[in-house]
């Protein structure tokens, strides 16, 4: 699935994980906007107990991380950029993993 990040604005803003413990099949191309260009990039996932994983973004595809997928309930990813002396932040994307989608949990 591909991630548009402009300025500190994503697309789409909720995506679904194909299902818990789908470790490996639920790849993440971001794709972002001129400023962010220069910046050292990291894409950061919040899993629901709040534990934060980092993955350094090298321009390729990224792995959604295992404890991500095994979570249960919503979990977070978004993306910072440091380099400069600039620092950057984009807004949240919520990822539901199949079985705890929004529509299931009321939370719409």
């Amino acid at each position: 699935m591909k991630i548009h990040i402009k300025n500190n604005s994503v697309y789409p803003q909720r995506i679904f994980a194909f299902g818990r413990g789908s470790y490996g099949f639920d790849l993440l191309e971001f794709v972002f906007s001129s400023d962010w260009k220069g910046l050292n990039k990291k894409i950061v996932f919040v899993a629901p107990d709040g534990e934060q994983i980092s993955v350094k973004h090298k321009g390729e595809t990224v792995t959604v991380p295992r404890k991500i997928l095994s979570s249960r309930g919503k979990c977070l990813i978004f993306a910072v950029g440091e380099g400069g002396g600039l620092a950057k932040t984009s807004v949240p994307i919520e990822l539901w993993v199949a079985g705890d989608h929004p529509e299931d949990s009321g939370e719409v």
